[in-house]
């Protein structure tokens, strides 16, 4: 799905199988934006990671949108822009502030983001010039914004203790099965060990052998005859592992999982930093309450049993004309309190809200009711609603007459409503 960034109605939509890959299905979305929306160089696609790819980079150069979206961990050029910007400045202090936001409660501070840009080298692949010919691969430059959360460190901060404790104890329960083999020198033993301590991500390990002497067991049983020579011992090798917390690792995984990378082809004179991370901010709202969170809410109608992919495709079509009338409603309603500079009265807060949702506006509908009554041989006499403040304002700033639930609707021969 694609959402108009400025008020969330969707643009172009497309129901797949689940097998779908997000990169196929970008590329289509794509082409329908192409040919729907007037002016391709005004336009930026703002997205996730997996539009990140050769193809798709090649289709929105080619097609003359701009992007921005988020660089994928797997490439290598995300790890090697975030290792060169803290070199660059090891104190994350010194990095300019792009963006704040509140803390999770009133007494947390504020969170900060921070970040800086390089240039970063991607392989595109340009349609091809016609079916018969192969794309254009070529290497090219774009720029790259690496940004440092400060939520995203506190969250890594959070789970390495747990990361740690969990595989040293991986590694003490394969250690004691290891203790269990006997080994006949010590280069056997501290072989055995060795792709187990290649595994570890967060420790650094040393490996000791320790020498024992084994007791041969006895050929007969029974309590041996006085004059039996003693039993034979042998040597053999216990490999053991010593675990240290490897800080210098850590601190680099750290570097890594608080930042994220931004991958845009505007230019710093054009878009500055705080620009670019703001766009990409708003690329939420298609995961949030604009978006699949709304079409995934309980609203939904469950179960649905639907046998054929034509009914499936109808029933997203419905889901997303419903999307389309509550975002349109909900952006002219907040755009029209903030013009007055005067909210609207919440349901349950009982006090002014200029950022209501949809479902609260409507909220002050619910129960009205209007009716038409008429006596055998008489004319229709229509009961006029009552209401309520809230439900008259929020029909003014959508500009709606509140004669919609006043005037009956013109009635035809048989009696239903016409048009």
């Amino acid at each position: 799905m694609c959402i108009h960034g400025s008020c969330g109605v969707p643009l172009t939509m497309g129901l797949h199988d689940g097998n779908t890959s997000d990169s196929v299905a970008n590329r289509g979305h794509l082409s329908k934006l192409g040919a729907l929306l007037p002016a391709p160089d005004d336009v930026t696609v703002v997205a996730d990671c997996k539009l990140v790819d050769g193809e798709t980079l090649g289709l929105l150069t080619g097609s003359g949108f701009h992007f921005v979206s988020l660089v994928p961990k797997t490439f290598n050029v995300r790890g090697e822009l975030i290792d060169e910007i803290w070199s660059h400045a090891p104190d994350v202090a010194d990095w300019p502030i792009l963006a704040t936001k509140p803390g999770a409660k009133k007494a947390d501070p504020m969170r900060h983001y921070r970040g800086m840009s390089r240039t970063g080298a991607f392989n595109v692949a340009f349609p091809a010039p016609s079916p018969d010919e192969s794309p254009v691969e070529s290497l090219e430059l774009f720029r790259c914004l690496v940004v440092h959360s400060e939520d995203l460190e506190a969250r890594f901060d959070s789970s390495i203790d747990g990361k740690l404790e969990r595989e040293a104890a991986k590694l003490q329960k394969t250690h004691k099965r290891l203790l269990a083999e006997e080994y006949a020198c010590a280069a056997d033993a501290e072989q055995a060990v060795g792709p187990l301590v290649r595994k570890l991500k967060w420790h650094a390990a040393s490996v000791t052998v320790e020498e024992r002497q084994v007791v041969e067991k006895r050929s007969k049983r029974g309590r041996p005859r006085k004059d039996a020579p003693p039993p034979e011992t042998r040597t053999v090798y216990v490999p053991q592992v010593h675990l240290v917390r490897d800080n210098e690792v850590i601190a680099r995984a750290r570097r890594h999982a608080s930042c994220f990378v931004l991958v845009t082809d505007w230019s710093t004179e054009e878009w500055d930093d705080e620009r670019v991370l703001s766009e990409y901010r708003y690329q939420s709202l298609i995961e949030g309450h604009t978006g699949f969170r709304w079409l995934k809410g309980p609203a939904a109608v469950a179960p649905v049993f639907l046998d054929t992919p034509s009914r499936i495709r109808a029933l997203g079509f419905i889901f997303m004309v419903a999307l389309m009338v509550r975002n349109y409603i909900q952006f002219t309603l907040r755009a029209a309190m903030k013009d007055r500079g005067q909210g609207i009265l919440h349901p349950f807060r009982k006090r002014p809200d200029d950022n209501l949702t949809t479902e609260m506006a409507l909220v002050w509908f619910e129960g009205v009711i209007a009716t038409s009554l008429r006596q055998p041989g008489g004319p229709w006499v229509r009961q006029l609603p009552k209401l309520p403040e809230p439900a008259l304002e929020v029909l003014e700033l959508l500009d709606i007459s509140a004669d919609v639930f006043r005037v009956p609707p013109r009635r035809t021969e048989n009696g239903r409503a016409g048009p």
